[in-house]
């Protein structure tokens, strides 16, 4: 066996696992029912609260004896409000779409990629909640109970 025939069928065998694997990722999956999406909907926004109360704690543990300066508040809210965020949506994206309301799960998606953009090119705006007025309204139409900012 020569080494471009070893070589080939390597890049074939990558070929074929990447065709099995890759169609369940992302947006791209809509073998969800409803309420299973729903479900693990709920899941990740669930898990993104611990996340922000755990950051929250965290650096609010930085001032312990002593009040923090506006700006320091403002610093920790902007962490607090948009890392764990960013990684809830990074979640839903993955979540894949749901077999019926897809294009509403979808457009809650686009929305709260939208308000991570705001928040990174304005982080200031964390503190007013505006970007997240949009993705509230969607996650509650859809019947997400725990996605509230």
């Amino acid at each position: 066996m020569t080494q471009h025939s070893t070589i080939g069928r390597s890049i074939i065998g990558l070929i074929a696992l990447a065709a099995i694997v890759l169609p369940g990722c992302g947006g791209s999956n809509n073998t969800l029912s409803k309420s299973e999406y729903l479900k693990q909907a709920n899941v990740i926004c669930q898990k993104w609260e611990q996340e922000r109360e755990e950051a929250l704690e965290t650096e609010l543990r930085k001032y312990e004896g002593r009040s923090p300066s506006p700006a320091q508040r403002e610093e920790v809210a902007i962490y607090v409000g948009l890392h764990p965020y960013e990684q809830m949506v990074d979640r839903f994206a993955e979540l894949g779409l749901p077999k019926t309301g897809g294009r509403e799960a979808e457009a809650l998606v686009e929305a709260m990629e939208e308000a991570v953009s705001k928040l990174q090119a304005n982080p200031h705006l964390v503190a007013g909640g505006v970007p997240f007025k949009k993705p509230n309204h969607l996650a509650g139409k859809q019947g997400l109970t725990s996605c509230e900012t």
